[in-house]
């Protein structure tokens, strides 16, 4: 069960931004949903599928987030080009800029939570070879009165 610790999110954004501290404790994992989706299945290219793998990392997601981030882009570009009013296009704006930014925090958090899994994992290994490599040293040891 997780504790729950309040943070603003300019804080959330400094502590992520200077990638000092896992963050991952700040969020509530205990009550996290996905919310209503649907699975689908599509069928492409192996070599496409690589292209895809590449693309994603680069930005250090994985491929199924880079598609559901270019969807969504592209359904956002579509839906703004034909809303026609300057204020529907406003709000679909926001609502672009806010996913994106979503993404980006996402992304950001995932990857450094990864990095520091690897530092972990890297101290560990050092950790339990440096106890086997240790021999004991015996001293001769006199008691002063």
């Amino acid at each position: 069960m997780s504790t729950k610790v309040e943070i603003t999110h300019e804080e959330l954004d400094r502590l992520v931004d200077e990638g000092k501290e896992d963050v991952l404790h700040y969020f509530d994992l205990d009550n996290l949903r996905r919310g209503d989706s649907k699975r689908i299945n599509i069928d492409m290219p192996i070599p496409f599928l690589a292209a895809l793998d590449l693309e994603a990392g680069h930005r250090g997601i994985t491929r199924q987030s880079l598609i559901k981030t270019w969807l969504y882009d592209r359904l956002m570009t579509d839906l703004t080009s034909s809303v026609g009013s300057s204020k529907g296009s406003e709000i679909v704006d926001q609502a672009v800029a806010q996913s994106k930014e979503a993404a980006d925090l996402l992304s950001s958090i995932r990857a450094r939570s990864q990095h520091a899994e690897r530092v972990r994992s890297v101290k560990r290994k050092v950790q339990s070879q440096g106890a086997e490599g240790d021999r004991p040293v015996k001293r001769k040891v006199s008691a002063r009165k």
